[in-house]
């Protein structure tokens, strides 16, 4: 019989600005979470993304998670509109 392989959509690392039952706050704990579940990759985004600055915790997710083939890199974005991420033809030269 196969093994099931799940594929889990919504992780997060880094703290969070209010009390968590589970606060992840780094990659390998993440990953020691993803082994007791059962999980074995993951869409996963940087708090600081959603909670602080979507520029630097896209930028901080990729330095945490490079060379991680069971995590795959969700950003956090915002309309250009407001100043504080790049217009779409721009974003992905920017975060190269």
């Amino acid at each position: 019989m196969a093994k099931l392989a799940y594929f889990y959509r919504n992780c997060s690392v880094g703290r969070v600005p209010y009390p968590c039952l589970l606060d992840i706050s780094d990659v390998s704990g993440l990953l020691n979470e993803m082994d007791t579940a059962g999980i074995e990759e993951a869409l996963v985004y940087h708090t600081i993304s959603c909670y602080t600055d979507p520029v630097l915790g896209n930028r901080l997710l990729h330095e945490e998670i490079a060379g991680i083939e069971r995590l795959f890199p969700v950003w956090v974005v915002m309309p250009h509109t407001t100043g504080e991420m790049p217009p779409p033809k721009n974003l992905l030269k920017e975060n190269e």
